[in-house]
């Protein structure tokens, strides 16, 4: 009888400790979904002069270039094609010739034309992983191999490749996944 009693008392330690721990995963769930949401509320069309500079990596343009947020990394209907599909960078409308800056520290692993994306600079930060991408460049002002550091100019804004107008299609992977640019650069109203 009493081996059924701590029996009992222990099953019941182990519930309560389980309820305990759901809930504190709930919690966390609930805080990063509301962080996600917060930084998630970009919309197209958005203005972007408030843009928060101080945040690894920075911007790739000077605020006072860009004119508004044309493409958010979401779904959306293929300017060119018209087709659904997923856009998994950010479009930056800004006049052509408008300077291109490297968004942090790394090498250039592509300089040159990538089909679709036209003019086109990839950089790999150091070997952590990512890899931020600058297409539809009119100039590439960089050489394949050549060390960058954050801030350099690396080309001008364009439409190169398939573009309905000037802007600066900017992505970032990760581990070669596409990851949303907001993360890093947010932008607010």
């Amino acid at each position: 009888m009493i081996l059924y009693f701590i029996d009992k008392l222990r099953v019941d330690a182990v519930e309560k400790s389980q309820q305990h721990i759901v809930a504190m995963v709930t919690k966390i769930d609930t805080t990063q979904n509301l962080m996600l949401s917060a930084i998630m509320d970009l919309k197209k069309d958005d203005s972007v002069a408030t843009v928060r500079m101080n945040h690894y990596p920075s911007n790739p343009l000077d605020v006072k270039s860009m004119t508004k947020v044309s493409s958010t990394y979401s779904y959306r209907k293929n300017p060119i094609t018209n087709k659904p599909e997923f856009h998994a960078g950010i479009d930056y409308k800004a006049p052509k010739g408008t300077l291109v800056y490297a968004s942090a520290e790394g090498v250039i692993i592509k300089a040159g034309w990538d089909d679709g994306f036209g003019n086109t600079v990839q950089i790999n930060h150091d070997g952590n992983g990512y890899i931020t991408q600058y297409s539809h460049l009119d100039a590439i002002m960089v050489k394949l191999g050549q060390r960058i550091k954050q801030g350099e100019i690396i080309g001008t804004v364009g439409s190169s490749g398939e573009a309905t107008g000037d802007h600066l299609d900017f992505r970032i992977t990760f581990l070669e996944k596409y990851i949303n640019p907001q993360v890093f650069i947010p932008l607010s109203n």
